[in-house]
């Protein structure tokens, strides 16, 4: 009688044991997948942020020129034109597609002397740039007298 209560023990014991780590495991599954949307997040909210703060530097740099030097600029774009620039990941100009991390996408057009457009931040990894702008800022600049 007393060796089947010792053999009944060690089963419950092991049912316990199992259990615990059914939870445990369940529990840590649980975790790893809010981390990884925790960095996702913040991965896309960097984005975001610097892909506004590229768009914004952008209009800020046209505000600041010369009206002539404004015009000369844009006047390749005054039909409905386009410009692409290109970012690293420090938001720092580049001179072509090449390790960009940001591409800005300049669309302009131009009604005497009002100057109106869209600029579109996208992000890029590796070669694919993506299809959904982070960042679309509207703008328009009167160049008149």
């Amino acid at each position: 009688m007393k060796a089947r209560r010792a053999s009944s023990k060690s089963g419950l014991f092991l049912i316990e044991l199992i259990i615990a780590i059914v939870f445990f495991a369940v529990a840590s599954a649980i975790c790893t997948q809010l981390f990884v949307r925790a960095h996702l997040l913040s991965t896309r909210s960097r984005d975001m942020s610097a892909a506004s703060a590229i768009a914004q530097n952008y209009v800020e740099s046209l505000k600041g020129l010369e009206p002539a030097a404004m015009a000369a600029d844009l006047a390749p774009l005054a039909e409905g034109g386009e410009r692409w620039d290109y970012y690293d990941s420090d938001s720092a100009p580049l001179p072509g597609i090449d390790n960009a991390a940001y591409v800005l996408h300049l669309e302009l057009s131009q009604d005497n002397a009002l100057y109106a457009g869209t600029i579109s931040v996208y992000s890029r990894q590796g070669d694919k740039t993506a299809e959904e702008p982070l960042c679309t800022l509207p703008w328009a600049l009167y160049m008149g007298n």
